[in-house]
């Protein structure tokens, strides 16, 4: 699905970006090429005139020193948000999707595995960290 390739493409652009403290030229390039197919797919899926107002949130977030993970979650956030293409549950969802182990997903076990644990366990805690910095679009 095109929001699960745009997610990807996210998390590309902030991992490239923070491993690149000070870029060279070249490493310039592969965050440069990241840029351009986020805004590739934000053009397709999201109206023009909120683009302002998900960039300063991302911005935000930036300067709070949220992790590259937490900023792609943050920008796809807003922009679901702004556009009303998903709620808050869906996109928590979605992104729970990258985290979670689906394979031995039985119908609500409650015993799982510690693996299985931490990356739930992880998830929450990136999304608790967002709602936090306040910039979690939806009220809970």
């Amino acid at each position: 699905m095109i929001r699960d390739e745009y997610i990807s493409v996210l998390l590309e652009l902030y991992s490239t970006k923070h491993e690149m403290l000070h870029p060279s030229p070249s490493e310039l390039y592969k965050v440069n090429f990241w840029k351009i197919r986020v805004n590739d797919y934000e053009k397709e899926m999201f109206p023009e005139e909120v683009r302002g107002r998900v960039i300063y949130r991302v911005r935000k977030g930036e300067k709070q020193g949220l992790n590259p993970i937490q900023l792609a979650l943050i920008r796809y956030a807003w922009y679901a948000f702004l556009s009303e293409s998903e709620s808050g549950e869906e996109v928590k969802k979605r992104w729970q999707g990258y985290f979670v182990d689906k394979e031995h997903d039985e119908a609500r076990r409650v015993l799982v595995g510690h693996d299985e644990f931490f990356r739930r366990r992880s998830f929450f805690d990136l999304v608790s960290v967002v709602k936090k910095s306040e910039l979690w679009p939806w009220v809970d």
